[in-house]
C-alpha cells in the first residue's frame, strides 16, 4: 500500500515563536487542511490514503496469450505428481517366467508382486494387462526403464491396458527384466514377443493406447485420425522398425488435422500413447 507524500505547497507551517502559541481554532483549520487530527490543542499527522491507481487500458494490437498444445504442454514444475516408488517391498511375492516367439508368459495374481522374466530372442516384449475388479492405486513398473505402465487410482471397472517395453532407444536392453505390480484386486498380464503380433488392417479404429504391427512397402505411408476426449489430450505416435527393433520418430496430433507419416520401414511397429478414439489406415 502507498502513501501520498506533501507536496512543496503543502507542506506544514514552520514552528511560531516561542511566547506565541495560535489559537485552538486556527490549530483545528491547519489540521483539517493537512489532514491531522487535533487532540488536546496538539496536532497529531496522520498519513492520507493515496487514491487506488487506475489500471492501464490493454494496448491496441498487443499479443494475447498462447493456446494450449496438448502435444506440448507446459511444465508442470513442483506440482507435478511424483513418479510412484519402483522398489519392491520385501514381501512381495515373486514369479518367474520366459518370453518366446510363439510362446507367451502368462502372469496371474492378486494384490502385489514382482514379475521376473527372461526374454529368449532378440525382440520388444508387450504387455496386456487385465483386471476386472482393481481398486485404488495401481501401478505397474517397468524396472528396466523406471517408467511406469500404469499409475493412478481405479474405482472397479475393468481394465484393459497394451503397452510395449523392452525396445531399443539407443542403449543396451537386458535380456532379463522386472515388472512390479503394486495393485488391490485380482489381475493378469501377458507377455508377448512383437513378432506374434497379427498384422493389422487398413483401415484399422480404435481407442486409447495400443500396439500395432503393419506390413507394406516402402512407398506406402501411413494416415491417422484422431478425436480426443477434451481439449487436453493428445495421440503420441512411436515408430519402430520390427527387423532391427529400432526406434525411429514419434509424432504427436491432436486431431485437428490428420497426421501422414511416410518413409515407413516395414515390418513397423507402431505404439500408440493417448485417449480417444483413432483410425489409421494406409495411404
Amino acid at each position: 500500500m502507498t502513501w501520498n507524500a506533501p507536496s512543496p505547497g503543502n507542506m506544514p507551517p514552520a514552528p511560531t515563536p516561542a511566547g506565541r502559541a495560535l489559537p485552538v481554532g486556527v490549530l483545528v483549520l491547519i489540521g483539517v487542511l493537512l489532514g491531522a487530527l487535533v487532540v488536546g490543542g496538539t496536532i497529531v499527522i496522520r498519513p492520507i490514503l493515496a487514491p487506488a491507481p487506475t489500471p492501464s487500458p490493454t494496448p491496441v494490437g498487443s499479443a494475447a496469450p498462447p493456446a494450449y498444445d496438448a502435444c506440448h504442454p507446459p511444465a508442470q514444475g513442483s506440482s507435478a505428481p511424483a513418479e510412484p516408488d519402483p522398489t519392491p517391498a520385501a514381501d512381495d511375492p515373486v514369479q518367474t517366467g520366459t518370453v518366446r516367439d510363439g510362446a507367451p508368459a502368462v502372469f496371474t495374481g492378486h494384490g502385489n508382486a514382482v514379475l521376473e522374466y527372461t526374454r529368449a530372442g532378440d525382440f520388444a516384449t508387450v504387455v496386456d494387462f487385465h483386471c476386472a475388479n482393481c481398486t485404488g492405486p495401481l501401478t505397474v513398473w517397468n524396472t528396466n526403464t523406471a517408467t511406469a505402465i500404469l499409475s493412478g487410482r481405479t474405482g472397479g471397472e475393468v481394465l484393459d491396458r497394451r503397452w510395449l517395453i523392452d525396445q531399443d532407444h539407443g542403449r543396451p536392453v537386458p535380456q532379463r527384466n522386472r515388472i512390479l505390480v503394486h495393485a488391490e484386486g485380482d489381475w493378469q498380464i501377458t507377455l508377448t514377443s512383437w513378432n506374434d503380433l497379427p498384422d493389422a488392417p487398413s483401415p484399422v479404429t480404435g481407442s486409447g493406447p495400443a500396439v500395432l504391427t503393419f506390413a507394406g512397402t516402402p512407398t506406402d505411408a501411413l494416415r491417422i485420425g484422431y478425436r480426443p476426449t477434451g481439449t487436453s489430450d493428445a495421440l503420441h505416435v512411436y515408430v519402430y522398425d520390427r527387423a532391427t527393433r529400432r526406434y525411429r520418430a514419434e509424432y504427436c496430433t491432436t486431431g485437428q488435422t490428420p497426421l501422414e507419416i511416410s518413409g515407413l520401414v516395414y515390418p513397423a511397429v507402431i505404439l500408440l500413447r493417448g485417449y480417444g478414439e483413432w483410425r489409421l489406415e494406409k495411404a
